[in-house]
């Protein structure tokens, strides 16, 4: 899978992938926008300079993922383009200048072998059997939003959930920065377990060991600590995804961080200021025996838009979550 990375207007691509003529469906685009694009009605364009197609997000496969459509991989030696824009309300908000993702190198005719029937439902069982043995078991952020409730909703999806072991857990791993500017992901010990050396739990339950911090409040769930590990069930693996609501699992996380320690002003426990400057950055890993089985997935990052003044951020102690900045890397 190509994976393509939108900073506002610009675009980075990783994980190049070799374009076959004559495929159809067997290579997909994954796109990780940055927050700029949050609300957008999305369209991704193809082009080989001969044949130009647009898709719209609402066609789009779960996760921002795209397939590149066959109509621009039909002739060798052809350079596929891609560009994007986003509209609102009819209006234009943002565009990705058109750019290359390589050029179609010749396939192998299916007429000269009789054995071979070149029609989509092939391709697509193809292209499934690849993804299983090239990828294995790995998972996918989605989020949204319910009407009329406070709570975004993230999904963490399995892509071939078949391939996850038995007795497989689901764990949290989040991002730290050292003072050397690099960076390397911890997984914390889940809230209810004894940490292991060199591991701690995390939450607001850690911020007690200081004096003059408020006790857990009755309203913040796990005691005070965020719960970092999730078991798979067979629902689950059925189901293909487990979907956590950000306003009550972020809960943990906030910190009183007023002159007077009240409930009124928060921030986020583990980031320097009150988190509009800075954000948290996680990663939901498939582990066997506590070691990641999995290839790596996307990045969720959380921050603040704007600062808690008073508890009319919390709806029956759930909170708020239009006030976060949350966003798929």
């Amino acid at each position: 899978m190509i994976n393509i990375f939108i900073q506002k207007n610009e675009a980075k691509v990783v994980n190049a992938e070799p374009l076959i003529s004559g495929t159809a469906n067997a290579v997909c685009v994954k796109f990780n926008f940055s927050e700029h694009w949050d609300g957008l009605l999305k369209t991704a364009v193809f082009s080989n300079g001969i044949k130009t197609i647009s898709i719209l997000d609402t066609k789009w496969q779960a996760g921002n993922v795209c397939s590149i459509p066959h109509e621009v991989l039909e002739e060798p030696g052809r350079i596929v383009r891609i560009g994007l824009r986003g509209t609102q309300l009819k209006s234009l908000s943002l565009a990705i200048p058109m750019f290359s993702i390589g050029k179609v190198q010749a396939g192998t005719d299916p007429t000269e072998d009789s054995s071979t029937d070149p029609t989509l439902p092939v391709w697509e069982q193809l292209r499934e059997d690849c993804n299983k043995r090239s990828y294995g078991c790995s998972t996918w952020l989605e989020k949204y939003t319910i009407p009329d409730q406070v709570s975004t909703m993230i999904r963490v999806h399995f892509a071939n959930p078949e391939c996850i072991p038995q007795n497989a857990q689901l764990h949290l791993y989040r991002c730290i920065r050292n003072r050397g500017a690099r960076t390397h992901w911890t997984h914390p010990a889940d809230w209810g377990c004894e940490p292991e050396p060199g591991q701690h739990r995390w939450g607001y339950g850690l911020l007690l060991r200081n004096a003059g911090y408020p006790p857990i409040p009755e309203w913040m769930p796990n005691n005070g600590f965020l719960q970092t590990e999730f078991t798979i069930s067979d629902e689950d693996r059925e189901r293909g995804y487990i979907e956590l609501p950000l306003a009550t699992y972020l809960l943990p996380l906030l910190k009183p961080v007023d002159d007077e320690l009240k409930w009124k002003k928060l921030g986020f426990v583990g980031l320097q200021g009150e988190g509009r400057e800075n954000c948290h950055l996680l990663r939901f890993r498939i582990c066997k025996d506590g070691k990641p089985i999995d290839v790596l997935g996307d990045t969720l990052r959380i921050g603040f838009r704007n600062t808690f003044e008073d508890r009319t951020y919390f709806v029956n102690d759930h909170l708020v979550t239009t006030s976060l900045y949350t966003s798929i890397r």
